[in-house]
């Protein structure tokens, strides 16, 4: 299983105790060697805070929206509208946070709006090298 980017609220069934590691936090997590790692956005843009920002094609992203629909998240019209009211607010003037494989971490709303508004660059900080994690589930849940 691959988890990117992923609300509190939107993990994956079996995952309670990282909801209860980062209480509100945002998180970004993947899988390493079959073992969890997780991270809070915030801190991850803390930890990039000193890189230059820089744009890059659109083309180059393969967005994965798992954070927004997992598994047994049901999807309703005031779920869509949210996320699109989000999209629509969000400023292109703020970069996304993407892996060096241009994973979106932070930005989903960002990304759609550039999509939807037929933008070929957007703005990105890239992490090159993670911070340790800030959580791990060795082996699985």
């Amino acid at each position: 299983m691959n988890i990117s980017c992923s609300y509190k609220t939107h993990l994956p069934k079996g995952f309670d105790c990282i909801k209860e590691h980062f209480s509100n936090s945002q998180l970004f997590g993947y899988t390493v060697d079959g073992s969890y790692h997780f991270w809070s956005v915030e801190t991850l843009w803390r930890e990039t805070s000193s890189l230059k920002p820089k744009f890059v094609g659109i083309e180059l992203f393969h967005p994965k929206l798992n954070c927004w629909f997992p598994d047994g998240t049901d999807i309703d019209l005031d779920y869509l509208l949210d996320h699109f009211e989000r999209m629509k607010n969000s400023s292109l003037d703020s970069p996304i946070l993407v892996t060096s494989s241009f994973d979106i971490i932070d930005g989903n709303h960002r990304f759609l709006k550039a999509r939807y508004e037929k933008k070929q660059k957007i703005l990105v900080i890239v992490i090159e090298t993670f911070p340790p994690p800030e959580f791990i589930l060795e082996g699985g849940r």
